[in-house]
């Protein structure tokens, strides 16, 4: 009997953004919720503003108080969630990562679960878009 290891990382490369994004999966926890993290690179030489909007799509239901009180997790319609900077947050540094907790629904097994179709824009113009997922 073969027994394989999940994959629980996933990655969304563009190249032509300065925003790397990346998803793990941290836990599963017994109450049918998993743990994860959304990680933000800002591969650029300039600082992105706190004025950005990353959209996805997750199949799972995630939970918008997971996000911590930097930021703000709406969801959209159907898996279409968007996640931004609460006010008043900083913005995220040239160089700079910066890990966004999150969870959902249900268990998570590996990056077939993982958030995709990436999109981030920023006052009405895009920083990012189509980035595929790639596992490592």
């Amino acid at each position: 009997m073969i027994f394989g290891v999940p994959i629980r990382e996933a990655y969304a490369v563009s190249p032509r953004s300065p925003l790397s994004v990346s998803w793990r999966l941290l836990d599963n926890l017994p109450d049918e919720r998993f743990r994860s993290e959304i990680a933000l690179r800002n591969d650029g030489k300039d600082a992105l503003e706190s004025d950005w909007a990353l959209y996805f799509n997750c199949e799972r239901k995630l939970l918008p108080e997971s996000v911590g009180k930097e930021f703000e997790l709406t969801h959209v319609n159907g898996d279409l969630y968007v996640l931004r900077p609460a006010s008043g947050s900083k913005s995220l540094a040239a160089g700079e990562r910066r890990a966004i907790p999150l969870e959902g629904s249900l268990w998570a097994i590996n990056v077939s679960d993982a958030p995709s179709g990436f999109f981030a824009s920023a006052e009405n113009r895009a920083v990012s878009g189509g980035g595929q997922i790639e596992s490592q």
